[in-house]
């Protein structure tokens, strides 16, 4: 069936041609990608003007459009699933664009210490083995210079507090088309709930339920929340691999690779930037 993925990234294919500029600020004139990609990175305009980076699994390219942005001398697109041709798209064919549908496994289409600054934000977990990725991306970075990573992390509270591993244990199985029609429905009862009981105070109990609910986190409309709660449920129950990592994981990972590892606190989850030697 057309719209099926194909390989393991194939259900963010399908997500991002059918949510090709929710998350793009300059469609919905917001900050949210920019203000993120800054607390991630913490890199500046002078840093990346005329040099070349790269968006290692960059989606529908909300990070990109603020990469690109910054004046950089070529930006270098990478997805593993199809979603690398609506960035493409989403960033009007920019000739500083290179756009490459390669995994981070691998990254064949990129040359070994080719890239100035590249950054990796939300995609380690998503592939099947976050440490061979890790160490494949850093050696695609010139010494001196710089990869900015972030992931979900993994502690006891990990598959405690977070309902979408006990639905996945369903949903990854279904096809993502199915799950891309069930999801709305879900999102119209369970929304309105989690949004009453933040409303009342009681968020700790609206972040139990399994919706994705952005109310008085990000400043967006009713009709926006909705579609970002669709958007992110979905992008919570599809993909075939979920590994949240640890600080450890990432240093073990790192261990051979002479690298120097900066953590970065300004967010939630396992965020870095990573120096090559």
């Amino acid at each position: 069936m057309k719209g099926e993925p194909t390989n393991y990234a194939g259900s963010f294919g399908l997500q991002w041609r059918t949510f090709a500029k929710t998350q793009l600020d300059s469609a919905n004139g917001t900050a949210i990608s920019r203000d993120r990609f800054f607390r991630i990175t913490g890199w500046t305009r002078g840093q990346l003007r005329g040099k070349i980076v790269a968006d290692f699994g960059c989606g529908m390219g909300r990070f990109s459009e603020i990469a690109l942005s910054m004046d950089p001398h070529k930006l270098i697109l990478i997805d593993y699933s199809d979603a690398v041709w609506v960035a493409t798209e989403n960033l009007h064919h920019d000739k500083r664009i290179e756009s490459y549908q390669d995994s981070i496994l691998d990254l064949a289409s990129i040359p070994d210490a080719s890239i100035d600054y590249g950054y990796c934000i939300g995609v380690l977990q998503h592939t099947p083995d976050p440490a061979k990725a890790l160490g494949v991306l850093l050696k695609k970075i010139k010494p001196g210079g710089q990869l900015a990573i972030w992931a979900y992390e993994r502690n006891w509270r990990t598959y405690l507090f977070r309902g979408k591993y006990f639905i996945r244990m369903v949903s990854k199985r279904l096809s993502p088309s199915l799950v891309l029609k069930i999801v709305p429905v879900w999102v119209g009862f369970w929304l309105p709930i989690s949004s009453f009981f933040r409303s009342i105070g009681l968020t700790a109990i609206s972040n139990l339920l399994p919706v994705a609910n952005y109310s008085g986190q990000l400043p967006l409309s009713r009709s926006q929340l909705r579609e970002w709660a669709i958007l992110d449920t979905f992008d919570n129950w599809t993909p075939a691999y979920d590994l949240p990592l640890t600080r450890q994981d990432v240093e073990n990972a790192l261990d051979v690779s002479g690298a120097r590892v900066e953590w970065n606190d300004r967010v939630a989850g396992v965020a870095a930037i990573i120096t090559r030697i």
